[in-house]
């Protein structure tokens, strides 16, 4: 059996990222006989070369494919180990910052932060509520870790994603809404009624804009404006006001009957929110833990949509 150190390990490395031993030992700041030293001994405690030289150029053996695949496992897994250990040890906080626009901070993220509290006690987040484009550039810019938002159209190819789910979107009214009282389509008296309107250019005002431009109506002009999910069912549940909002926000009254959905076949009822990151992004346990957090609660969400979509 022979032992590695991870300071060999390191140094291995360096000399096929920077080309041979001269590279290496700029690199490292450190004396050329050092590492030599190093690579002689390693070759010789695996019984064979690590490289060797194609076109002016270094490649791995097969003994030195196998050692890199080992050696970069290990290093990746020691800096992870290693951070964790100091926040440990000097009782910091895990500081994560992300961004998330109003849909993934209405539906999945509150759950997922208390889920992770109970693992990591100081965890700190910093959450950033924005646009989507706006958010997207400040992470490329690496003001966050990462971003639960909407799926922008013209994502940075220096970005990747996922998608977590799929957001459903409703027309609600009261139960005694007047809206309700016959038997004709609800959707052709949809003008006729006063709605609530979001007060920022979001995707709730393009969704109604393409619902009243599909079904030929009109689109009201009445209406107040508000943020506030509290505020929002204040005004619904006790006005004749109508809202193009997400299924999430109703749960309770949508279960209790309080709320009806006008149209339970809304036909722009799809939004895709996704996580986006960095390519490569090094992740931190507290980083892995939040993440799974948020994929649990993404699908637990878009079972409870799928639920109330069958009881709208």
């Amino acid at each position: 059996m022979f032992e590695i150190s991870l300071k060999q390990l390191k140094i291995l490395i360096n000399i096929f990222d920077f080309g041979g031993v001269t590279g290496a030992a700029r690199a490292l700041k450190t004396h050329q006989p050092t590492v030599s030293r190093v690579l002689r001994d390693v070759e010789k405690k695996i019984g064979g070369a690590i490289f060797e030289k194609h076109q002016a150029r270094l490649i791995l053996t097969k003994r030195g494919e196998r050692l890199f695949e080992y050696a970069k496992l290990v290093l990746t897994q020691t800096d992870r180990l290693s951070a964790d250990i100091r926040l440990i040890n000097k009782n910091e906080q895990n500081f994560i910052s992300f961004g998330v626009d109003i849909i993934a901070a209405d539906s999945v993220i509150a759950p997922a932060i208390k889920q992770i509290k109970e693992k990591f006690p100081n965890f700190a987040p910093m959450i950033s509520e924005g646009k989507t484009r706006d958010l997207c550039a400040e992470l490329v810019e690496g003001r966050h870790d990462f971003l639960v938002s909407t799926l922008p159209k013209d994502l940075n190819p220096s970005l990747e994603y996922e998608v977590l789910f799929s957001c459903s979107l409703g027309i609600f009214g009261r139960s005694g809404h007047p809206i309700f009282y016959d038997d004709k389509n609800p959707i052709e008296r949809v003008p006729n009624f006063p709605w609530i309107f979001p007060s920022d250019p979001s995707h709730r005002l393009r969704e109604m804009d393409r619902f009243f431009e599909y079904h030929q109506i009109q689109r009201p002009q009445v209406g107040v404006t508000t943020m506030s999910p509290a505020v929002e069912k204040k005004l619904l549940l006790e006005n004749d006001w109508l809202i193009l909002a997400q299924y999430n926000i109703f749960i309770e009254e949508i279960q209790s009957g309080a709320v009806k959905v006008v149209n339970p076949h809304f036909n722009f009822n799809s939004i895709d929110v996704a996580l986006i990151k960095r390519n490569s992004m090094n992740l931190s346990l507290a980083h892995e833990t939040l993440l799974k957090a948020i994929r649990q609660e993404s699908v637990i969400y878009s079972n409870i949509q799928d639920t109330l979509t069958e009881v709208a």
